[in-house]
Parts: structure tokens; sequence; C-alpha cells
């Protein structure tokens, strides 16, 4: 919630699409932990863990930079890092990398100083705060002109879409 109090401070007003965050976070959150009880995966050794979270780190690149770049709902994490990114005219890798260090910093502190143990922050944490906007700066060398182009033809491309499923149909 406090992210999406940030936002509004930022832009100076409630949009819906900030204010679409709250289910869409909640709906997220259950369908990470809905597929977190299914998927039991356990590494044996740490070079099969740290393979593991690499593909996790560029499949989660993945799906940040498509929701980003194609203007969907995020999560307020994302949605945060892309409105400072859009009101103070700064590329997204620099505050994606700069925002996710300042979160584990941020906990770091807020652990010392009232002296409790540091929980969930491990080397994956870590990792991940380091590399996904890097991916994310790689996807956009690979994919940000195919994007604004199917952005300017939307309408055209669905239509391509539900034509070419009709010439399946009649096939």
């Amino acid at each position: 919630m406090i992210l999406i109090i940030v936002q509004i401070c930022l832009v100076r007003k409630l949009t819906i699409t900030i204010f679409l965050e709250i289910p869409f976070s909640l709906i997220f959150g259950y369908i990470t932990d809905f597929y977190d009880s299914l998927i039991k995966i356990r590494c044996s050794n740490l070079l099969s863990a740290y393979l593991l979270l690499l593909i996790a780190i560029i499949f989660v690149s993945l799906g940040v930079y498509f929701s980003v770049s194609c203007n969907l709902i995020a999560t307020p994490v994302e949605s945060t890092v892309k409105t400072i990114s859009q009101v103070y005219n700064l590329k997204f890798l620099l505050v994606k990398n700069v925002f996710d260090i300042t979160m584990i910093i941020m906990t770091l502190l807020l652990c010392l100083v009232l002296q409790i143990p540091v929980y969930g922050i491990g080397m994956g944490t870590v990792l991940s705060a380091l590399l996904v906007g890097r991916f994310i700066s790689g996807y956009q060398y690979l994919f940000d002109e195919k994007i604004q182009i199917y952005q300017k033809n939307v309408l055209a491309f669905f239509f391509c879409i539900l034509a070419n499923l009709c010439a399946s149909y009649q096939n």
C-alpha cells in the first residue's frame, strides 16, 4: 500500500491504473502462493540452485519487461519504478537497479536498528536485485522496436491474429 501512496504522490492523482494495482497484486499473490504449493523443486547442490535462480531471474525479467513496456497493470513495485522513471525522466533500468538495491539496504538497516534478525534476504535476493534490471535492458535491446510497431498497429495486429485463426479453422 505504501508504494501505491508513493505513486499517487508522484503523479498527484489516483489513476485507474494505480487503483487496479491493488486487486492485481492480491490476485498475483494468490496465484504465486498456489503455484508455490504445487511446484516443489529442491536442488541437491549449490550449482543447480544457482542455475534455477538464473532461469527464474530470466523469466521474471521477461515478465517485468513485457508488463511495463506494454503498459499492462503491474505489481506496485514495478509500477512505482516505472512512475519514478517517468516523472524524473530516468531510464527504467537505472531506477529498477537503484530501487531494488535500496530496498535491500533499507531492510538491512531496519533490522539492525530494530535489532531483529534479517529474514528473506539471501544471495538470491541480492543477485535478483543486481541482475533483473540488466536482463530487462537486454530485452529492451531485443524487443523495443518490435513492441513499438505493434503498439502503433495494435488493432491491425489483433485483426491479423483473428484472420489467422479463422484461416486455420477453414483448413
